[in-house]
């Protein structure tokens, strides 16, 4: 009698444990894991740990204040068999929209994202980098490893749709553009490979960076014939060297 006494104990304090578990809210989960409220604010937290929506999110960096909208999660369970702790999530703001797969490396804390689509309008990449570009950005990350203070290792290609520069006097027209990007490990750099798709211009540059600053361009672009005019005179302006119509960036 006192054994089967002690297995109902032991049973129910493993069902109110596995209750208080289940029903952990996500707003404390939320609390902990987003612990800086200057750079990462929003209106509210609904769900479970398991399964909720973070209301209103924004991020702040570099001064400029990020709109990510609602996002939505639920836990990857098939994660837990190969060591993981994962969640399929999707955004949704007025510039920007993903879904994909995020996972959490407790022991080197980073963040990486698997699997993931993203849409962006280049507006929301202007504001942050202070460069001065339209259009789309349609990508695909097929991993990409986060720290707290930098990119660790990327690989994913983006079509950069309806694109257009700005050159200081006006606004020139590129259509789209490839950008395959990955991480060169030798010198913990990110490249990103760019090419015309449908394009007035003949394009292949490797842009190498960090995280706080562009390293080098490599390649070349050459106008086709039909290129705004003032184009090649801003192409002139900032390339190396230049062979018959091609420019080229070393």
């Amino acid at each position: 009698m006192i054994k089967l006494n002690r297995f109902i104990y032991i049973g129910l304090l493993l069902l109110i444990l596995s209750l208080i578990i289940t029903l952990l809210p996500a707003s404390w989960v939320v609390k902990q894991l987003l612990v800086s409220p200057s750079k990462v604010q929003w209106s509210s937290v609904s769900g479970y740990w398991w399964q909720g929506k973070i209301s209103q999110l924004q991020l702040t960096t570099r001064g400029y204040r990020l709109a990510l909208g609602d996002v939505h999660w639920r836990y990857d369970w098939r994660s837990i068999s190969e060591g993981k702790a994962c969640v399929i999530f999707s955004q949704y703001s007025t510039n920007i929209q993903s879904d994909g797969q995020l996972c959490y490396e407790h022991d080197v804390n980073h963040i990486v994202f698997n699997k993931t689509s993203i849409n962006v309008n280049a507006h929301e990449l202007a504001q942050l980098m202070g460069v001065e570009v339209r259009g789309d950005l349609d990508g695909y990350l097929h991993y990409a490893q986060v720290s707290p203070a930098a990119i660790v290792a990327v690989d994913g290609d983006v079509a950069w749709q309806y694109a257009e520069i700005h050159n200081g006097e006006k606004w020139i027209g590129l259509q789209e553009l490839l950008l395959t990007i990955t991480t060169d490990v030798d010198s913990n750099r990110i490249e990103a490979r760019i090419v015309d798709i449908d394009s007035p211009i003949i394009m292949d540059l490797v842009v190498a960076f960090t995280t706080n600053k562009m390293e080098s361009i490599r390649g070349y672009i050459e106008p086709r014939s039909s290129v705004d005019a003032s184009l090649s005179q801003t192409l002139e302006f900032f390339s190396q060297r230049q062979s018959g119509n091609r420019y080229f960036f070393e």
